[in-house]
């Protein structure tokens, strides 16, 4: 994981998760590497100036789809062979106060899938 923390957003790594430039406007306003995003609270990515929701999201995919290249799981579930739940409200309990919640936390969550963050 360490390593993965580490890819530049420049790199043919990074290019293999982000068909759609989605680092583009994060490089603008100064993010060089994975780690960079990760270690950001939630709540004060959804507050970078130029990045709006929908950016964000489509970052977290990314990164999610970088740590996890092997989406068989997510795959199963889209295609109604597995059925597998994930408790946000669990999670939530958790992780109070949400909004110390950083985006390492969220992408590194045992259980998670795709669906359940998006």
């Amino acid at each position: 994981m360490k390593q993965v923390m580490m890819v530049k957003f420049d790199s043919p790594k990074w290019r293999k998760v982000d068909e759609y430039k989605v680092a583009n406007p994060f490089v603008d306003v100064g993010f060089r590497q994975v780690k960079d995003v990760v270690d950001l609270r939630v709540f004060d990515l959804l507050n970078i100036s130029r990045i709006n929701n929908n950016r964000a999201e489509e970052m977290l995919l990314c990164i999610y789809h970088l740590l996890q290249p092997d989406r068989r799981i997510d795959e199963g579930i889209y295609n109604d062979e597995i059925d597998q739940y994930f408790s946000y409200r669990e999670w939530k309990k958790k992780h109070q106060p949400l909004s110390g919640v950083t985006v390492r936390e969220i992408l590194t969550t045992e259980d998670l899938n795709e669906g359940a963050f998006i």
